[in-house]
């Protein structure tokens, strides 16, 4: 899909997450645009010796320049082998990268033996398109607990229901409407789930709520898993009903935001 293959760290304090330097990605090709890289490039970091049996997390802040259209889909995909070869990594997994803000992408994996391995993250993209993504501090530790993935919140207007997957005998679920306090759970906190639902009622319509889980293996906890949010579903309307728009700003087509 990409005529060359080309990797990019680009100085530029003002798009960089911390720091003055970045990797950057972008999908066309490579010589429209300068200081872009194709989407099959794989930020490589150096040879780590990783133990089998053992919970490791890989993570990397991105985002996406913000002229990128909202319906193109680009994603952070985390890699690992033993070999520094594009088509010799292993998957761990992929998330998507929506906004343009920085936002911490997470995995967790283990490898099948114990040996020296490349960790590294790859992007891209299913549409044709011509727009940057940007990465920064990427890292890798171990942990005796990992917390529970692929967490997803399905709202109603009043309730949210929760699935997720746990390794850990237990979990607990934080919901806030504060994303930097989202640990206080000051809307609801669940403690001692054991299975992979969830589910909080008694909340307001139309509003948005952050969300966050840990596992529990006996006295260990884990770290927090990263943040997400949800906004509840409007009340449904009775019939009959009648909407005149009266009450709504017309657009502007000099360049205005969209009415809501």
């Amino acid at each position: 899909q990409y005529s060359t293959v080309y990797a990019v760290y680009v100085e530029d304090a003002a798009n960089a997450y911390s720091g003055n330097k970045y990797f950057s990605a972008a999908f066309s090709v490579p010589s429209t645009y300068a200081g872009q890289i194709s989407g099959g490039s794989i930020a490589l970091y150096r040879s780590t010796h990783l133990e089998a049996g053992k919970y490791y997390e890989v993570s990397v802040y991105a985002n996406k320049d913000s002229a990128t259209w909202s319906d193109m889909s680009y994603r952070i995909n985390f890699v690992y082998g033993t070999t520094p070869e594009h088509t010799s990594m292993t998957a761990i997994s992929s998330s998507n990268v929506t906004v343009d803000s920085y936002v911490k992408q997470v995995a967790y994996f283990q490898v099948p033996t114990t040996g020296d391995y490349y960790l590294g993250f790859y992007t891209d993209q299913p549409n044709d398109g011509s727009y940057y993504v940007y990465a920064d501090n990427f890292a890798a530790r171990e942990l005796t607990i990992i917390p529970p993935t692929g967490i997803s919140a399905v709202p109603t207007s009043r309730s949210a229901n929760f699935t997720f997957t746990n390794v850990s005998p237990k979990a607990e679920l934080f919901v806030d409407t504060v994303e930097a306090d989202v640990m206080l759970g000051r809307i609801a906190t669940v403690t001692e789930l054991t299975g992979t639902t969830a589910s909080v009622t008694g909340l307001e319509p139309n509003t948005k709520y952050y969300y966050a889980m840990r596992a529990i293996n006996g006295n260990d906890t884990s770290v927090l898993s990263v943040t997400s949010s949800f906004i509840t579903m409007v009340e449904p309307d009775t019939i009959p009903f009648r909407e005149d728009f009266e009450g709504y700003t017309a657009y502007d087509w000099t360049g205005a935001e969209w009415a809501t």
